[in-house]
């Protein structure tokens, strides 16, 4: 490869590298901002039917939700960790983080640590055989795991593609690019 064509690629490698290490700040700035959502959601009638929302987080945080029903149907929401949705999913009822039923209501929790949680919204007794529209608002803070892994491999990314570029450069003009021990003595 002749030295022009060395130094396009490691100008490339270098942009490269700098469109990654401002993709990873965002990613990893987006990481550790509060997860909200605020939806519409039907509970089709029968007691099989739920709805669940999954949270992954790489560190502890809160969790708080607040719902309306409409046509006064009511249901029950349930904040969960991990283990408690395991033992949901295996008929067993262990407990909560916290929950709420009615018609409209609130539900917070102190998230301890990382890991996956949980909203589950269910029929409350006496209107499993009901279609329930309603509205909900989900707030999370925490890590949030996603992000923080593509905020992670994209900066790993980056630094590969700088490396790259800088070698490429130095391939391109020996003694043009010099680290602080490579200077004339």
């Amino acid at each position: 490869m002749n030295k022009r064509d060395r130094l396009t690629v490691a100008m490339l490698l270098l942009i490269l590298a700098l469109v990654l290490a401002l993709g990873a700040g965002t990613l990893l700035g987006v990481a550790a901002l509060p997860q909200q959502v605020t939806e519409g959601f039907t509970l089709p009638a029968g007691p099989q039917y739920t709805i669940t929302l999954t949270y992954a987080l790489f560190t502890g945080g809160s969790m708080s939700v607040t719902y309306r029903v409409l046509a006064n149907d009511s249901i029950d929401v349930f904040l969960l960790n991990q283990t408690l949705y395991d033992a949901i999913l295996h008929g067993e009822f262990p407990g909560t983080l916290n929950e709420s039923e009615g018609s409209s209501g609130n539900a917070s929790a102190v998230l301890p640590g990382g890991g996956n949680y949980y909203v589950l919204f269910v029929h409350a007794p006496g209107f499993e055989f009901t279609t329930e529209r309603g509205e909900f608002t989900v707030r999370v803070a925490g890590l949030a795991a996603t992000r923080f892994l593509e905020g992670s491999v994209a900066a790993v990314l980056a630094t590969g593609a700088a490396v790259a570029g800088v070698y490429e450069r130095r391939q391109a003009r020996p003694g043009v690019v010099r680290g602080l021990n490579d200077r004339p003595r």
